[in-house]
């Protein structure tokens, strides 16, 4: 929730001469699933071609243009008959070119596509009880709208607002004057007869709902969160265009629901609710759906960032049908990269070699072997080996060399037994159903590999039940697919959405700086298959996660009552 009412309960403390408050409705009390409110009218011409009210040549943006165009029209008709701009729906409807035949049957499709895409500003959710805590104070709505008081009635009641219990509607359509010229609160304090003093108007407009009620003397309280975003919503319209605009709205609001925080968690939680908040909710509602679809209720996350998406499958699950069993898998690469490369041999050298980033030193202190010759070159990425030379062999094949002595391959083979055993032993209380499912963040699903290919060496029979989940994938995941590995990707996958996923692999150390959690990583397992676990991140990253997190889930809470409430 943002501070609105308790802004509002300030001010009436500070201003005892205040006895009757007034608030703007649409994109106030009333938010829209479009990005601006003309989107409707794209809406409403899409159904009307279905219904066949419109000829099929009527592209629902043309109609969106018509629609706008025949509003501007009203508009100067009514200023030239009657000397004022306001006007009703119907008059629009009339101000229709012949085309759009069937103005009455668009009128109703118009109100009834208005009820479909408005939605309560959760910052109102607890409205009733605010009119019982302030019972002594009048409390009227005021817009400036071409709908009837009737129309906006049942907008409000189509959100469960209590319209019945507020003192007063004043539209300007019906009015004959507006907000933008000052003109509607002069009508309002008149109507009331109350003094300009005696009011407090809450809206949106900067212009109408503030300068234009202050200059008759009335106070004001801005309320500017459906015009919030930031710089980030700039950039990303100017890129990207109107993204997600059904909850463009409430990324907006969930952008401004952040109170007594730091300048710099703010920033954190912002970036958290208003972009990767609504990635990760529909990656868990994808994940349920897929997990409906193949009939599964074993769902196993891997960790580390099984433990966020843990809690963001938790929460989604409480607006379905019970039955998951949600639980997080403790593994990472390291973990499964002996048991994956299931013997010693040329096949799993040159998995050895195909790790990204992995040095020499890397490969010297996970198999616990040494070598004068090799120590210099600890540093050097696996993917570089050919570029240098030790004692007259290509840096590849000289380690191949030494890693296949009898004396290192016996502790190499003694090394994938000892942590294969563990690995299975790990296993045990996860495969228990026909079925199960994975999931990860992605990109390239190796671990998801790295475990499919361990079952299906020693425990055939169950990878056959795996369907495997990730995040973000890449056009390395199609030979997986090729492998006969159930793989697949909400994002991208097998060369899907390719730019997403190449964008996300450059910022990837973001990322998994989001997904952090205070758990560590898996670096292997005992031999009672107790994960052992790796504390490595720093307390300043986890506390900017934290707060990103919060943002997250903030927006999932909403997202959630929003889509269940709309479908």
């Amino acid at each position: 929730m943002t501070d609105l009412f308790t802004k509002i309960d300030e001010r009436l403390k500070k201003h005892p001469e205040i006895t009757a408050l007034s608030f703007d409705i649409f994109d106030t009390i009333l938010f829209r699933m479009t990005a601006v409110p003309k989107d409707v009218f794209e809406i409403v011409g899409r159904k009307a071609v279905e219904k066949k009210l419109l000829p099929q040549h009527i592209h629902p943006s043309i109609y969106r243009m018509l629609r706008t165009e025949a509003e501007r029209d009203a508009r100067k008709r009514m200023k030239e008959e009657k000397s004022t701009d306001e006007i009703l729906l119907s008059d629009i409807m009339e101000a229709l070119p012949p085309v759009c035949a069937h103005a009455k049957e668009l009128m109703e499709l118009e109100i009834e596509t208005e009820k479909e895409v408005c939605f309560l500003n959760p910052d109102f959710y607890g409205f009733r009880e605010f009119l019982e805590k302030h019972a002594d104070y009048r409390v009227m709505l005021v817009s400036d709208m071409y709908l009837t008081t009737d129309i906006v009635c049942q907008l409000l009641r189509s959100v469960d607002f209590p319209v019945e219990k507020t003192a007063g509607l004043f539209i300007s359509g019906e009015a004959g004057v507006n907000k933008k010229t000052g003109a509607l609160f002069r009508h309002v304090l008149a109507e009331t007869a109350l003094k300009p003093e005696n009011l407090l108007h809450i809206g949106d407009s900067y212009i109408s709902d503030v300068v234009n009620a202050s200059a008759e003397g009335i106070h004001t309280i801005y309320y500017d969160t459906i015009h919030s975003g930031g710089d980030t919503l700039l950039f990303e319209k100017l890129k990207y265009g109107d993204v997600l605009p059904a909850v463009s709205s409430l990324r907006k609001y969930a952008y401004c629901s952040v109170n007594d925080f730091s300048e710099e968690q703010k920033e954190w939680f912002r970036l958290g609710a208003f972009v990767f908040g609504p990635v990760m909710s529909g990656f868990a509602e994808w994940i349920l759906d897929e997990a409906d679809r193949e009939r599964i209720t074993e769902i196993y996350p891997l960790m580390r960032e099984g433990w966020m998406i843990s809690r963001l499958l938790e929460n989604a699950v409480k607006y379905r049908k019970p039955g998951y069993h949600i639980k997080p898998m403790y593994i990472s690469r390291r973990s499964v990269l002996l048991p994956g490369f299931i013997r010693w041999d040329e096949r799993a050298y040159e998995r050895l070699l195909a790790i990204p980033k992995a040095t020499v030193g890397t490969v010297l202190d996970i198999f616990q072997v040494t070598d004068p010759a090799l120590e210099e070159y600890r540093e050097i990425q696996l993917i570089q080996l050919d570029s240098f030379s030790v004692k007259e062999k290509k840096g590849k094949q000289y380690l191949w060399d030494f890693l296949s002595l009898k004396e290192n391959r016996a502790r190499i083979e003694s090394l994938i037994e000892k942590d294969t055993a563990g690995f299975l032993k790990s296993m045990e209380g996860f495969l228990v159903q026909e079925k199960c499912m994975t999931v990860d963040f992605g990109l390239n699903g190796t671990i998801q590999e790295a475990m499919d290919g361990i079952l299906r060496e020693t425990l055939s029979e169950t990878a056959d039940r795996m369907v495997h989940l990730i995040m973000t994938g890449n056009h390395k995941n199609l030979p997986k697919i090729m492998n006969g590995i159930d793989l697949r990707a909400y994002l991208g996958g097998a060369g899907r959405n390719q730019e997403i996923s190449e964008t996300i692999d450059f910022n990837v150390i973001l990322w998994e700086q989001i997904m952090s959690c205070p758990k560590g990583t898996t670096t292997g397992y005992l031999a009672s298959g107790e994960p052992i676990l790796e504390e490595f991140v720093d307390n300043q990253t986890y506390q900017n996660a934290y707060y990103c997190q919060k943002g997250i889930f903030a927006f999932q809470e909403l997202y959630l009552e929003l889509f269940y409430e709309k479908k």
